[in-house]
């Protein structure tokens, strides 16, 4: 499954596909006829699925996602090859792809899917915030491109360090020298692999420069750095965040924004931060929660009202056993309010998280 995008150009016309809820549930059939504006709005008032094209990455994003984690895992366990470049463009055009077809369960399913090392589900978590923010600001695609190919290829040079760290909180000397270093280090594999675009280059390079000039290699400041490194340096700060760790649990998004416009907001663009908040709100796709029947649910979509959370699809029971189907839960309802942020657990039942998106 994947969104259904209408517009006014239907009203007269039959609907070319079938229309299901999130959840499953078909609610208007292919050849209905959209008769006027308020039978259009009718529909659009709630978000609306269609069948997915199974000959393209809309057929089942998760799959995708998994072979994505395969090679990047792969490509940056050995950073030294020469085709290193080419691994990443591929990569790009994968995730490219998958955004486009469905940004939310890209995301969502990012979050959530079992597989990848902590350091190479950042990097698509940054690709992803990062493309959020592009398209907001109306980037061209080879711009977005840049975008993305600079969030997978930004750490680089010492993912093994940044996947030790993620299980623990306080790098060695060496270990903060390495950190410093690896902007610049990046930057050195990728022109030995052929990369030679100045836009992904410079990204790479100050994607830990700050606004104030207290960031590094350089201590570069304000419009001296580049706006895609910008835009990453807003997505890095903001994925890690909302990303669990060994020695804590994941931050809420809300947590996560007081951060950036707390303690961050000397150092990066507050404009751009804004313009996260704005994409995706307090609760972005693959946000877990408990309610108040004691079912646990997951965000699947971007809420309409950003400050504001309405529908999720639970897939947990009370007493924590998947559910046959998963079912899309309206939490202004009675019984359906949103108690607190949930986490995955280790004793929870596999779940087809695909499933919950819509996917078979």
């Amino acid at each position: 499954m994947r969104p259904a995008v209408l517009d006014e150009s239907i009203i007269g016309q039959a609907l070319p596909w079938d229309l299901y809820t999130a959840s499953g549930v078909l609610t208007s059939p292919a050849g209905q006829r959209v008769g006027d504006l308020a039978q259009l709005q009718k529909l659009m008032a709630r978000s609306l699925f269609r069948p997915a094209d199974l000959q393209s990455h809309e057929g089942n994003p998760a799959r995708s996602l998994r072979d994505l984690f395969d090679t990047l895992d792969t490509l940056y366990a050995t950073p030294e090859q020469a085709d290193l470049g080419a691994g990443i463009r591929h990569s790009v055009g994968t995730l490219m792809a998958l955004h486009r077809a469905d940004a939310d369960a890209a995301l969502g399913l990012t979050r959530l899917l079992p597989g990848p090392a902590g350091a190479t589900r950042h990097c698509l978590l940054s690709a992803q915030f990062s493309l959020g923010i592009g398209t907001y600001l109306g980037m061209d695609p080879p711009t977005l491109e840049t975008l993305a190919s600079a969030a997978l290829s930004m750490n680089i040079s010492a993912m093994k360090l940044h996947n030790e760290l993620i299980d623990r909180n306080q790098p060695s000397r060496e270990e903060k020298e390495a950190i410093q270093d690896h902007p610049g280090q990046a930057v050195n594999l990728l022109y030995a692999s052929g990369i030679t675009d100045g836009a992904w280059l410079d990204a790479v390079f100050q994607h830990h420069e700050n606004m104030d000039g207290s960031g590094y290699p350089t201590g570069l400041r304000g419009n001296e750095i580049s706006m895609p490194a910008r835009i990453l340096r807003v997505a890095d700060l903001y994925a890690a965040k909302i990303s669990g760790r060994y020695y804590r649990p994941p931050r809420s998004s809300l947590f996560a924004m007081q951060y950036l416009f707390g303690h961050e907001r000397r150092k990066i663009d507050s404009q751009l931060a804004t313009l996260l908040l704005r994409r995706y709100g307090f609760f972005p796709p693959g946000t877990l929660v408990f309610l108040s029947n004691h079912e646990t649910a997951v965000v699947t979509r971007i809420q309409e009202r950003k400050n504001a959370l309405r529908h999720v699809v639970s897939f947990l029971d009370s007493r924590g056993r998947a559910l046959e189907r998963p079912a899309e839960r309206d939490t202004q309802k009675s019984g359906f309010s949103v108690t607190r942020l949930a986490e995955i657990q280790r004793d929870w039942p596999e779940i087809r998280w695909e499933n919950v998106w819509g996917y078979a």
